[in-house]
């Protein structure tokens, strides 16, 4: 999943505004591509107020700050991997699907194989 720059708590308010209007336009233009599952703001996992989650840079997570986020993350993987896709079944059943299809192309595009 795309994601857009986290917050920076020493950032100062200018710098968010410009986050946010990045996000948006990020946001509009990722979804509306094909296979976009999801576009995750890092504002939504990390909180910017909670300083024990940034390095004193103010602009990169601390070691906790990156397990808090990876862990969000896996639990926003995990629930969009349940989900049933528009046309039936799960997210993880079409990668499945799409990626034994590619594997089928790529075998028939090196010719046939020698008996071991």
């Amino acid at each position: 999943a795309p994601r857009a720059p986290p917050p920076a708590p020493g950032g100062g308010c200018g710098r968010e505004v410009q986050r946010r209007r990045f996000l948006y336009s990020l946001r509009a233009t990722l979804l509306r591509t094909p296979g976009t599952v999801a576009v995750v703001d890092p504002a939504d996992l990390v909180a910017a107020a909670c300083s024990q989650l940034w390095e004193p840079d103010g602009l990169h997570f601390s070691p906790q700050g990156s397990r808090q986020f990876g862990h969000g993350l896996a639990e926003l993987v995990a629930e969009r991997l349940a989900t049933p896709s528009p046309g039936g079944g799960s997210v993880a059943s079409a990668v499945a699907a799409a990626v034994s299809k590619q594997a089928a192309r790529s075998a028939a595009a090196s010719g046939p194989t020698l008996p071991a």
